[in-house]
C-alpha cells in the first residue's frame, strides 16, 4: 500500500486520507450513540472498548462528517 500511496497526487493522496478518517468514524462509531469509540481494537486496551467512547474523538469525527459533506463524500438526505 505504501509504494501506491507514494505515487499520487497531492489532491488523490488528500481524497485517500479523508475518505479514511471518514470511513473510520461512521465505521466503527458506536452503534446507539453514534459516538467515535476510544479505541477500534480491543487487543491493546486494557478495558472493554465496545463500549467507551470518547468526546474529543467525536469532535474529530463530526469535523470528518463536515468534510466529507463538503467534499462530496457523503450522500445528501433529502
Amino acid at each position: 500500500m505504501t509504494a501506491v500511496l507514494t505515487r499520487l497526487s497531492d489532491a488523490a493522496l488528500l481524497d485517500t486520507v479523508q475518505r479514511g478518517t471518514l470511513r473510520y468514524f461512521t465505521d466503527f462509531a458506536h452503534p446507539v450513540s453514534g459516538m467515535a469509540r476510544e479505541r477500534s481494537n480491543d487487543a491493546y486496551a486494557s478495558y472493554t472498548a465496545a463500549d467507551t467512547v470518547t468526546t474529543g474523538g467525536t469532535g474529530f469525527g463530526v469535523m470528518a462528517l463536515v468534510a466529507g459533506a463538503v467534499r462530496g463524500f457523503l450522500k445528501k438526505e433529502t
